[in-house]
């Protein structure tokens, strides 16, 4: 049986794998045409193939190999399963888009040349298709989604989770594109930080999420420091590509605090871990019933938003050349480390859409380039919940302070000094705004606007001025079209 693996990386809690234990199992992962392994150019790719390589040699210790392809998606896997002439193909369901039109055109494919298969739920909590409404049609808001998941756990419980295979028995020798051939040096040329950060592949994953499970958790929204590594489990890249399951995680919490029995017993931080994971499951629930919120935002009025076509400012916001201490803080962390905790993301994003006025699909397309825990379904509905475009969203009219924001979450300007070094000599009441001190002040502390550090590229009152007037206009249209 051919074993397809996609964003399932894992061993443990995998059905497809699980359920062909007993046969000979040919493991395979392929390489879409779209993606070219060779020279990975975004910080998941390079994530991805870290975790490959760790799920390839924790295969090889059950006695397989995993076979890599590269080519057309459902072609390149009915070609392989008919010329060995496997019985069956089992893989776990596409949610995405991509995924679901995979699965389709494979399913088609293999059903002409008589091959069975089998497919399995294994990434997310509940069928997407039997979650509705009492009108029958899909959820539009976060609050009544989580309620009935919950209310569908407290009733159902979490299926049990399923063992990691102690040994597997092979096909025979059949020939595979080699992992070893993209080699440190040319996957690290995307960030050569990204693996000094980083240690993606189940085992090293697993033992993350143990140490935040007994160390953190409790503390996870407590602080408002963002500079805390502690303040977040930093594992969404290790759900995005399945190294662990979510069934795993809810299990481990259960085990620990009884989260259906009455919140009153549960700490905060537990609760609120709670609900971002569940907001996972809703972010590819959306994405499941609406595959457009890619691209396109749910509020149709906003399709005819004067959004500006800004080369320039769009280009100092990706660089964090913007003038705001807070945004290019977080912009440069993002391509050094291909991630940036959730309060920045936030900060940074309102900064695009209603301070520069830039469409959130071009903060989304960068955010898919440079994040490690690329989530297409996450980073679609965060994007439109900031820009006040999503079905569940913040009101466009609140529009961060990019300084108080500053000032709030980085008291002590220590993320801020992290990564703008240039900074680090200001004293606290310059750091968050530096613009505020004559230039002979700032020349003491090193600081020199316009050379060591960009000015201002926009000035947060004008900015949010002229984002108001832009949405009332939009408004004042949509009220008076027939």
């Amino acid at each position: 049986m051919i074993v397809l693996f996609r964003r399932d990386l894992r061993l443990a809690d995998n059905p497809a794998l699980y359920n062909a234990r007993h046969g000979q199992v040919i493991p395979l992962y392929v390489f879409d045409e779209s993606l070219t392994p060779e020279n990975p150019r975004t910080a998941s790719e390079w994530w991805q193939i870290q975790s490959l390589l760790a799920l390839s040699s924790a295969l090889n210790d059950l006695g397989v190999s995993l076979i890599l392809r590269q080519g057309p998606y459902a072609k390149t896997i009915a070609d392989l399963a008919s010329s060995i002439g496997v019985e069956y193909v089992a893989w776990n369901e596409g949610i995405f888009p991509e995924e679901k039109a995979q699965d389709d055109a494979l399913k088609h494919l293999l059903m002409e040349r008589g091959i069975h298969y089998r497919i399995y739920a294994a990434n997310y909590l509940t069928p997407f298709q039997e979650i509705m409404t009492q009108q029958k049609t899909p959820y539009h808001l976060f609050t009544p989604f989580f309620s009935q998941i919950r209310s569908l756990l407290t009733e159902q419980g979490i299926p049990p989770l399923l063992p990691a295979p102690s040994a597997l028995r092979g096909f025979g020798v059949i020939p595979s594109k080699g992992l070893k051939s993209w080699t440190d040096a040319t996957i690290q040329a995307i960030s050569p930080h990204l693996a000094s950060n980083w240690k993606p592949g189940e085992v090293a994953q697993q033992k993350i999420w143990q140490n935040f499970l007994t160390q953190h958790l409790e503390q996870y929204h407590d602080s408002r420091d963002i500079y805390q590594p502690k303040n977040s489990s930093q594992l969404s890249a290790a759900l995005h590509f399945g190294e662990i399951s979510i069934r795993q995680m809810l299990h481990d919490l259960l085990e620990r605090y009884p989260l259906f029995k009455g919140d009153k017993a549960v700490p905060s931080g537990v609760q609120h871990f709670f609900r971002e994971l569940i907001w996972r499951e809703f972010s590819a629930y959306l994405l499941y019933h609406f595959p457009f919120l890619t691209e396109h935002p749910a509020d149709n009025a906003f399709t005819f938003f004067p959004w500006r076509h800004a080369a320039k400012a769009l280009k100092a916001w990706q660089e964090g050349e913007t003038g705001y201490p807070i945004v290019d803080a977080g912009m440069r962390q993002l391509k050094t480390m291909g991630w940036i905790p959730n309060r920045i993301r936030m900060i940074v994003a309102s900064f695009l859409v209603k301070d520069l006025l830039i469409s959130w699909t071009d903060g989304a397309h960068w955010f898919l380039n440079h994040l490690v825990d690329a989530d297409l379904a996450n980073n679609s509905v965060s994007w439109q919940w900031i820009a006040g475009t999503g079905f569940d969203h913040a009101p466009f009219v609140r529009i961060f302070n990019p300084v108080t924001q500053s000032h709030k979450f980085d008291p002590d300007g220590q993320y801020i000094k992290t990564w703008l070094p240039v900074l680090s000599k200001l004293p606290l009441s310059l750091v968050h705004a530096p613009w505020q001190a004559p230039s002979d002040v700032l020349a003491s502390f090193g600081v020199f606007l316009g050379d060591n550090y960009p000015y201002r590229i926009v000035r947060h009152d004008q900015a949010r001025a002229r984002a108001l007037k832009a949405y009332t206009a939009l408004k004042n249209a949509s009220s008076t079209s027939p």
